[in-house]
């Protein structure tokens, strides 16, 4: 952690959850607090650890949007289920050719 001079910068995001159920929220928060913990870890362990957490609750967002919950109930299709494989399926192929892309704006 000690690669950074400037500590009093902050982000300040600010999302729109009128649309969202709490847990939702909860769950942007679990995302952020964790993504946070794993760009600025130093144990390997918990570099490990944290890469694997944060694409669980990515998952888990996927699960959590609107779209499967709303859809699924009625086509008796699992989107969300597809789509988490859909995305695993897609990580794969970029990491075995290795095109793991930064898109840093």
């Amino acid at each position: 952690m000690g690669l950074f001079a400037n500590r009093d910068r902050k982000l300040s995001l600010e999302i729109d959850t009128e649309m969202l159920h709490p847990s939702q929220v909860r769950l942007i928060k679990s995302i952020n607090s964790l993504l946070l913990h794993l760009l600025v870890t130093d144990d390997e362990a918990e570099y490990f650890e944290s890469s694997s957490d944060f694409l669980r609750l990515a998952a888990s967002a996927i699960k959590e949007s609107h779209f499967p919950q709303e859809n699924e109930p009625l086509d008796k299709i699992d989107y969300s289920h597809q789509a988490i494989e859909y995305a695993i399926d897609l990580l794969q192929e970029a990491i075995n050719k290795k095109e793991i892309k930064n898109l840093d704006n």
